[in-house]
């Protein structure tokens, strides 16, 4: 398994106050390469989210764009079915976006009209660790952990 950071744009400062409610608890949701299927892919991460980390917005808000802009990387640029996982951690929330495309992701400079092709930059702002790894045989996965500002 080769693993690659994706360095961070800037650091983000640790949260203070409650921890999570639940830690270490996960979800996994496969997904297919349809566009219709990420409006339930942020439904259940909302609904796991909600029982993970409560009263949260900033956080939640966070976490559905990464797995929107994750999830729909999948389905744009890849011919696989897709992986999305969850996981509650103290301070944060881990997302992880599998496919089955060893094609490794281009993050690109901001320009402005491009109409498309942010959703890395967007990831990487929020997230305080990036990476990818490329999984032996059946794809990649990138991991995309973002510790809870809201507090």
């Amino acid at each position: 398994m080769n693993t690659t950071p994706i360095p961070a744009v800037r650091p983000l400062p640790r949260a203070a106050g409650p921890r999570a409610a639940t830690s270490g608890v996960s979800l996994s949701l496969p997904f297919a390469n349809d566009p219709r299927c990420l409006g339930g892919l942020r439904a259940a991460a909302a609904a796991f989210l909600r029982d993970t980390r409560p009263a949260r917005a900033a956080h939640l808000a966070d976490v559905l764009l990464v797995v929107t802009e994750l999830a729909a990387n999948v389905v744009r640029h890849t011919d696989g079915p897709g992986q999305l996982t969850l996981v509650a951690h103290p301070d944060g929330t881990r997302i992880e976006a599998s496919d089955t495309s060893r094609a490794l992701p281009v993050v690109l400079p901001f320009a402005p009209g491009l109409g498309h092709g942010r959703g890395l930059l967007l990831v990487r702002a929020l997230a305080e660790n990036l990476s990818l790894t490329l999984d032996p045989g059946s794809g990649k996965t990138i991991r995309a952990t973002l510790r809870d500002r809201s507090a």
